[in-house]
């Protein structure tokens, strides 16, 4: 089984090459494998749902988690070291869609907190307010 080193910095070619879930913060790798909890998939399919009824119509598009947002100060998204696996993804620029997810910040996101997930919100917060989403 591959995963990263700690202590180590990353890109998104990395994160291609490792098994289970991560998101890169900054080159920092955080571990996503753990399942949410059945409360937290309830929401979010509400969430998901609404979006969706909304949209309709609209060039924009609802994406759930695991979607890879990757996000780069110089537009960079080839190989970034950011990339953010949000709740909720939506965007609404069709150009910004690829095979690989989505490229730049997204239009909205959404993140379903828990107690246990809070520290890690609060680093995620930062760069979310970094790239203006």
């Amino acid at each position: 089984m591959k995963v990263p080193e700690q202590d180590h910095r990353y890109n998104f070619q990395d994160l291609l090459e490792w098994d289970g879930r991560w998101e890169l913060i900054n080159g920092v790798p955080f571990d996503m494998t753990a399942a949410p909890s059945t409360k937290h998939q309830r929401i979010l399919k509400s969430i998901f749902l609404e979006l969706h009824k909304c949209l309709q119509g609209s060039s924009c598009e609802v994406f759930i988690a695991p979607f890879d947002v990757r996000l780069s100060e110089i537009e960079e998204y080839d190989n970034p070291d950011t990339v953010c696996q949000p709740d909720l993804t939506v965007i609404c620029n069709p150009t910004q869609i690829d095979d690989k997810g989505g490229k730049g910040a997204p239009k909205l996101i959404v993140e379903i907190l828990s107690i246990c997930v809070h520290l890690l919100f609060r680093r995620v917060s930062l760069i979310w307010e970094v790239y203006s989403i």
